[in-house]
């Protein structure tokens, strides 16, 4: 058993509210947009690791001390944490169509692991700062995303011979594979034999969507469910 002093149990005490505290403030902000992951698990998350590290470094020190002396090897509980943290990771993403959803709640559960260890071994102000650092990049990133993805659009071309089938794909693009349109033009072009209907969907997309492979599957799902399109193509300007 430890026989540990009162001021040795205040200060673990402190250390573990303020990976409490640490863990909270980006759990909030999961809370706010809804994310499975929310204020609770980030908090218990933060808790969990500052306990398993303040619980690394107490095992190496004899059993009647009142100082963290590392008299021995203190990572090896700690690094269980960095691995298993992991697995509740990957609970949270989920893919649908070509849209991966929470992988930024898995690297906030992974960041918030990290400020509980630092908090456990002491490094509680620093904590904080990176905790609020975190913050200005989960608030700011978005809005950043946003703009690059305004300068350097995601563009699919599609050719039909009704504007309702135009509607139709816009459709299957916003419920099927949950792509964001930003905004859509449409055209009309009268050819000696028939009238074609043009659109441009400019699409608010992640970097998966440039890729060939799934430009030819998403070119694929569209002839399959509307053989009747003229043409699709794909254009992305830099």
């Amino acid at each position: 058993m430890f026989n540990l002093s009162l001021p040795l149990l205040l200060e673990l005490f402190r250390r573990i509210l303020v990976s409490a505290l640490c863990g909270a403030l980006i759990g909030l902000e999961r809370d706010i947009h809804g994310r499975a992951a929310g204020l609770r698990t980030h908090t218990l998350v933060a808790i969990g690791s500052a306990l398993f590290t303040i619980n690394s470094v107490l095992i190496s020190m004899p059993a009647d001390t009142e100082q963290l002396v590392y008299s021995k090897d203190i990572s090896r509980i700690a690094a269980q944490v960095v691995s298993g943290i992991g697995f509740l990771g990957a609970g949270t993403i989920i893919k649908t169509g070509f849209s991966v959803k929470g992988l930024t709640t898995a690297a906030c559960l992974w960041f918030v692991a990290a400020l509980g260890m630092a908090c456990g071994i002491g490094l509680c102000l620093p904590a904080v700062l990176i905790a609020l650092l975190g913050l200005l990049v989960i608030f700011s990133g978005k809005w950043l995303e946003l703009k690059l993805h305004r300068l350097y659009p995601f563009q699919l071309l599609v050719e039909a011979r009704s504007s309702a089938r135009l509607e139709d794909v816009k459709g299957f693009l916003e419920q099927a594979y949950k792509l964001d349109i930003a905004s859509l033009n449409l055209s009309v072009a009268n050819t000696e034999t028939a009238t074609v209907y043009r659109a441009t969907f400019f699409l608010d997309t992640s970097i998966s969507l440039r890729q060939p492979d799934a430009c030819l599957k998403l070119t694929q799902e569209l002839l399959d469910r509307f053989p009747d399109l003229l043409t699709i193509s794909y254009k992305c300007e830099s």
